[in-house]
């Protein structure tokens, strides 16, 4: 944070790691946290998906130097996580769009801040649960 007075906030990259992290909390302290690669699908994804955690690591400090070149030297530790390969998650969100995800199947309709255009706000899930509720009640049944 020093060398280039970043106190939180991401650079974006061209690169397969595609975004730095920057965690805001702890300025001014000796060591800190960087996120070296956030890493949003495509062929960056499955690059990066298919290699091991300490390749990923590699990876993310070798390209992140590319930015910030003491992360060779600097960087002391990493963990990577490649949330296509856990089996609770299989990925780290959906990427359906929500009209795809507003039209029920059946009987199952899905609500959530996630299919509103108030992504991230209790508002939206709220008035996404009305959608849903007015689906089920308008909805033709035998």
């Amino acid at each position: 944070e020093q060398d280039h007075n970043i106190y939180g906030g991401i650079s974006w990259t061209d690169q397969e790691v595609t975004q730095l992290w920057y965690p805001n909390h702890g300025f001014g302290q000796q060591d800190g946290i960087m996120l070296g690669a956030y890493i949003f699908g495509g062929p960056a994804g499955a690059a990066f998906t298919s290699r091991t955690p300490q390749q990923r690591i590699d990876a993310a400090i070798t390209q992140g130097s590319n930015v910030h070149p003491q992360m060779t030297t600097e960087a002391t530790r990493g963990i990577s996580v490649a949330w296509k390969k856990e089996p609770w998650t299989l990925g780290g969100w959906g990427t359906s769009t929500p009209s795809v995800l507003l039209t029920p199947d059946e009987s199952i309709f899905f609500a959530g801040e996630h299919l509103s255009i108030l992504q991230g706000w209790q508002e939206g899930a709220i008035l996404s649960a009305y959608h849903a509720i007015d689906g089920i009640v308008s909805r033709d049944t035998p």
